[in-house]
């Protein structure tokens, strides 16, 4: 149960691959694949050299950019490939096709460096998290981007800050600098207990994995990516709890991603998006939220904003104050509203099953989509809902 400082101070080292063919034969094929794409040499001679040499003459002139980062080298026994860039991790298979030809892979020298994670020279203590520990990252002093599975770990504790604005974080983007979608992995995955994020950094991508977290978002800095925020989580305990006091953050934001949370609370200045594959039972939303999330229960307080859009059933929405911009396309058992409803931005059918309206409340509904099962409720002796 020891406290771990980040200290990013690992040297670069660049990966360095070999891949050699074997059993060679007239016609056999000879493949070299990263990201889905590959290079392929037809053996024209029955000889190892052949292959080495046809193969590198075809890796040299790519332009396929996860190729052209690499440089490729024939030894006439085998081919060795090194990363252009040192730290920098590149994931290749190889293949063969024909007879019992073979092309095998080997690392040689793994790739490690300032932003690996899994290099005990980037930890004060001189060695990688373990189960129980404390993790503290001053992303100041450099950003972590590889070395992210750590899906066997469960944390006590990690906090997250920088006081000032650095274009460093933790995890990739989707779409990386040279254009093409990212195969490396793009999030730290490490199963954390208590998790704070007070960082101005455009971003941070963290799985909470199995743990019931509670993550508390202190700040964030401006996205990075255009329309994607700055702070990523997801997390698959249904005890999570997630208090976004500031920033930009997303919850399950992309649509590969899952989260599933007991309680999120949205503070006045937090932006929170959720996507498609958070499943929430309490929001409680006093600032801005747009959401595609499964969700049980919703709450929105006075000057709050919110879009709710999908096809889900929430169980009770108490809409008590500022503007809510409701797309949902199913059926809302109970609505308690004592502001406006905006209906008019989706024009598919929506129900409401028990309905009150307290003084202020306004529904606009242009297109007449809604349906009030059991009729409305007006209660005008009721003073206006207010925060909490």
């Amino acid at each position: 149960m020891a406290t771990l400082n980040w200290l990013s101070r690992a040297l670069a080292r660049a990966k360095v691959m070999t891949f050699t063919p074997a059993n060679v034969n007239i016609g056999n094929t000879f493949s070299v694949t990263c990201n889905g794409k590959s290079i392929t040499f037809t053996a024209t001679v029955a000889t190892v050299a052949n292959v080495t040499a046809g193969l590198v003459a075809l890796l040299s002139v790519s332009t396929i950019p996860e190729f052209t980062e690499m440089t490729w080298v024939d030894s006439a026994t085998t081919i060795t490939a090194t990363a252009a860039t040192a730290g920098s991790d590149r994931i290749f298979t190889s293949s063969a096709t024909g007879g019992t030809a073979t092309l095998t892979t080997a690392t040689t020298t793994a790739a490690t460096g300032p932003n690996h994670w899994d290099d005990v020279n980037n930890w004060d203590t001189g060695a990688i998290p373990v189960s129980a520990d404390t993790v503290n990252i001053d992303l100041r002093r450099g950003g972590i981007y590889h070395g992210l599975d750590q899906s066997a770990v469960t944390l006590a504790a990690m906090r997250i800050y920088s006081p000032e604005n650095t274009s460093n974080g933790i995890g990739l983007p989707d779409i990386n600098a040279s254009s093409y979608t990212e195969y490396r992995e793009r999030t730290l995955k490490i199963s954390v207990t208590t998790l704070e994020v007070n960082a101005l950094s455009g971003r941070i991508r963290i799985n909470t994995g199995t743990a019931a977290a509670t993550a508390t978002i202190v700040n964030s800095g401006s996205g990075s990516e255009t329309g994607v925020p700055a702070v990523l989580l997801s997390g698959s305990h249904a005890s999570n709890v997630y208090h976004c006091q500031a920033g930009s953050i997303g919850l399950a934001f992309f649509d590969y991603e899952t989260l599933q949370a007991a309680t999120v609370n949205v503070n006045p200045l937090a932006s929170v998006v959720t996507g498609q594959g958070a499943t929430i039972a309490t929001m409680n939303n006093k600032g801005n939220v747009i959401g595609d999330a499964t969700l049980t229960t919703y709450n929105q307080y006075d000057r709050a904003q919110g879009t709710l859009s999908g096809a889900f059933n929430p169980t009770t929405i108490n809409h008590r104050g500022g503007q809510l911009d409701y797309r949902i396309r199913g059926t809302a058992t109970n609505l308690t509203l004592a502001s406006n409803l905006d209906l008019s931005n989706d024009q598919t059918a929506k129900t409401f099953t028990n309905v009150t309206l307290y003084p202020g409340a306004e529904i606009n509904d242009p297109g007449d989509v809604a349906t009030f099962s059991n009729g409305v409720q007006m209660d005008p002796t009721a003073t206006r809902l207010t925060a909490a």
